[in-house]
């Protein structure tokens, strides 16, 4: 616990803390994916998505491709 700092915020939202051990998961899997010498460029880059996304749930912000994955999935079209 004690003083919240910029090294160490408090974060009191248990979501919050959710999405961002996500986000700091795919982080790492991109940092260990990108270390090696025959990683797969476009699987790395989704770890990097996957870890917006997950920002993206505690800021509200929703991407185009998450709109159109909740038509076609949620609508016959």
């Amino acid at each position: 616990c004690g003083k919240p700092s910029r090294e160490n915020p408090i974060i009191s939202q248990a979501r919050h803390r959710l999405h961002l051990a996500n986000c700091v998961e795919y982080l790492e899997k991109y940092l260990d994916m990108s270390s090696r010498e025959d990683y797969d460029m476009v699987i790395a880059a989704q770890q990097i998505r996957n870890a917006m996304r997950e920002l993206g749930k505690i800021t509200g912000h929703v991407s185009t491709e998450e709109i159109l994955d909740i038509i076609f999935t949620n609508f016959c079209i």
